[in-house]
Formats: C-alpha cells, structure tokens, sequence
C-alpha cells in the first residue's frame, strides 16, 4: 500500500527543538475504512487478562488488552517503525522457585518420616505454602517476544512464549515481520522516515501511552539519528 507523502521539516539537534510537522494526527493509523487482514489472541489465566492484536490496512496494528470485560490498554501504530527482529525477554523468579522446590522437599520428608509432631494440619499448611510460591514463581517469571520501535526503542508489539498454540504463535510473529520488511519500502528516505517515527511516538505520548519522560527520552535518540 503506497503511503501518503508529507512534507518532511529538519530538525535542529543543535537546539535540541523539535521542528517536526504534529498536524498529521490519526492519519498514521490509518484513519479511514480498515479492513482487518489479521488476529491474533493470547489469554493470561493468571492475570486474568486477554490481548488481542489486529493488523489492518495491511501494515497498522491495534493492540487491546482488557480484564473481564474491562479495556486496560488500547493503541495503534504502523508496522514500519517497528525493529524487524523481536527480542526475547526471559526472566526466571529463581527465589520463589527455589522456596517452592523447599516446601516440597519439606513436606515430602515429613510424610516419609511420619513423625508424631508432624500433623496433617502441619503437612496441609506445608502443601499449601508450596503452591502459593509455585503460582508466585510463574506469575512473575517472564517468557515473551518484544518488538520495540527502531530508533526509539519503546516495546510496542509484546507477544507471550507461554501461548500453547506454539504454530499459530510462530506464525504470527513470522506474518509481523515480514509486514515489517514491507511496509519499509514505502519510505522515500531516512530523514523522512525519522520525522514519521518521532511523529508516531508523540501520538502515543499525547494519548498515554508513553509519560512525558519516557517520549524525551525517544526524542533524543530519534534526533540523534538526524546528526
């Protein structure tokens, strides 16, 4: 789909000032009819929480995270600001991991000593503890895919390893970053596509998604790349 050109405006990276056109608003996400070409699904039983990702107009997607009915998140952005490669983010809660294997062994030892001070209410609270720090230790452990902006580098498509539909969520993924190396091709030059990008992240800035911290920060890498 050929993009629609704008005027691309320097930027002073002397001044640090901003001269970027902001007018364009919504028409980076496609503001007109959509049609949705893709969607993908993924639960947190845990966190009792859905996200579902829409790709439409063939290179824009809608992410929308809600809990029981209730929307937590929602943002839109184009796939061509996207790093083309995820980054697999693990993180292992080890000390609740460890505290769990513990109990185990604890309660396990108990039952086979099946000493007379170990009663069953002791080996209930014992079994009971362990599955709290194996439920803590899961929760918080993180197995995820994390497609972040290319210049700006805030994640913006974060998609779970857990899903046990293993084949769709490689395909997902796959169908992302190929629309990725796509869609790059409808910019004219780099110039262009940083002031595009920095316009995009001021979107998401104005309507919450980033803080006012967080956007200063990506200003300045998005304007470091103009020098």
């Amino acid at each position: 789909m050929a993009m629609k050109e704008s005027e691309s405006v320097p930027l002073d990276t002397t001044s640090g000032v901003e001269h970027v056109c902001l007018s364009s608003g919504f028409e980076e996400t496609g503001s007109g009819e959509r049609v949705t070409n893709l969607e993908f699904d993924q639960r947190d039983r845990l966190r009792r929480t859905k996200i579902r990702f829409t790709v439409f107009n063939e290179h824009y997607v809608a992410v929308e995270s809600s809990r029981v009915g209730k929307k937590l998140l929602h943002y839109e952005f184009d796939l061509s600001f996207l790093a083309s490669r995820p980054k697999r983010i693990r993180r292992m809660d080890w000390l609740s991991y460890g505290l769990a294997a513990l109990l185990l062994s604890a309660a396990a030892m108990a039952a086979l000593l099946a000493r007379p001070e170990v009663t069953a209410m002791t080996l209930a609270l014992t079994l009971s503890a362990f599955s709290l720090s194996l439920g803590l230790a899961i929760y918080r452990s993180q197995d995820k895919l994390v497609f972040v902006s290319k210049h700006g580098r805030v994640p913006l498509l974060v998609v779970s390893r857990r899903d046990p539909q293993a084949d769709r969520l490689q395909a997902f993924v796959t169908d992302i970053s190929r629309r990725i190396q796509a869609t790059r091709k409808n910019w004219s030059g780099k110039s262009e596509f940083l002031s595009a990008e920095l316009r995009q992240h001021r979107r998401l800035q104005e309507e919450g998604f980033l803080t006012g911290k967080e956007y200063e920060s990506v200003k300045q890498r998005i304007l470091g790349r103009h020098q």
